[in-house]
């Protein structure tokens, strides 16, 4: 197949629509002269921390990178992609692009294999949308993305850092059994009719600052390894915590929460802090472990609470 020297997005969506073997043969020949540049000592790249974009530092290197890019973007600032996207089991050799893209239809992205950074900030899928079952070794970003419809993460793993900063998810989203292995950020975000966290490893810091939670929020059995931040979080509707891990602080400082919240057999095993929030349902702490330091400083309970075993 003639691809030139640059997958642009009519390239991209021609080489799709010739399915996942054409797809793949493509995306191993890609990985199989990067590594052969790497083992010759060819290879040369640094990493920008500011853009998270590899920058090859000569021409071989360079040429690799651009000719790898999955470009699903148009040259417009706000492009409409006008067709369904359903993509499974495809491989990713570099950067995919689809930021500031609308999607009027579905966007199905599942299994995929992500060996580069993946940038949709700002997208905007107005009918479902589903990233199940990928993982992801670079960084994501998905920050001030709008989610119309149902949208699932759920079984996806993420090796690198994860940006859903200011996000927008109209209907429910489901992270279920997902794992971030580096930081995640979802302050700002919104969850407007339910937010699934079942069973989600975050082993890095994890950011839910000034988050609104406007239905449900499902953490249960959820395991925090490092740091996580839920201060200034409004929860709306139940919050459910049962049987967390929170190896690390955990900090809920000035979160509202105006309906049940739930954090049964939850387990602090370092300092948490509930500084000026406000419960204002019922709220339970039965059987929970608190294993070191625990500040409710200026707590407001409105409805019955309960910290028995």
């Amino acid at each position: 197949m003639a691809l030139g020297n640059r997958m642009n997005q009519e390239e991209t969506i021609t080489l799709c629509k010739q399915g996942k073997d054409a797809w793949n043969a493509w995306a191993q020949n890609m990985l199989d002269e990067r590594r052969a540049l790497e083992n010759s000592g060819a290879w040369s790249s640094t990493f920008d921390e500011s853009t998270c974009i590899e920058i090859g530092e000569n021409d071989c290197t360079d040429r690799w990178l651009v000719a790898s890019k999955a470009v699903f973007k148009g040259f417009l600032s706000n492009d409409k992609f006008n067709q369904p996207l359903h993509l499974a089991g495809l491989v990713f050799p570099s950067d995919v692009h689809m930021e500031n893209i609308t999607f009027p239809h579905d966007l199905f992205v599942e299994k995929c294999e992500f060996f580069g950074a993946l940038f949709a900030s700002n997208i905007n899928v107005q009918k479902f949308s589903s990233f199940k079952g990928c993982v992801f070794h670079q960084t994501v970003t998905f920050s001030g993305a709008q989610f119309a419809l149902a949208c699932s993460f759920k079984d996806t793993t993420f090796k690198e850092r994860a940006g859903f900063r200011g996000t927008s998810f109209n209907k429910v989203a489901v992270f279920n059994n997902s794992t971030f292995e580096k930081a995640v950020d979802f302050c700002s975000a919104t969850f407007n009719e339910g937010a699934q966290y079942k069973n989600v490893d975050f082993r890095e810091i994890s950011l839910f600052r000034s988050t609104d939670f406007d239905w449900f929020s499902e953490f249960t059995e959820s395991q925090f390894g490092a740091g996580v931040s839920f201060d200034d979080a409004k929860f709306s509707n139940e919050a459910r915590f049962n049987l967390v891990q929170f190896d690390k602080p955990a900090t809920f400082r000035k979160s509202i929460f105006k309906d049940s919240a739930w954090f049964q057999g939850a387990r602090f095993k370092h300092s948490c802090h509930f500084d000026a929030a406000k419960f204002s349902g019922e709220t339970l702490f039965s059987n929970a472990f608190f294993q070191a330091e625990v500040s409710f400083e200026n707590v407001i309970f409105l409805n019955p609470t309960s910290f028995e075993d």
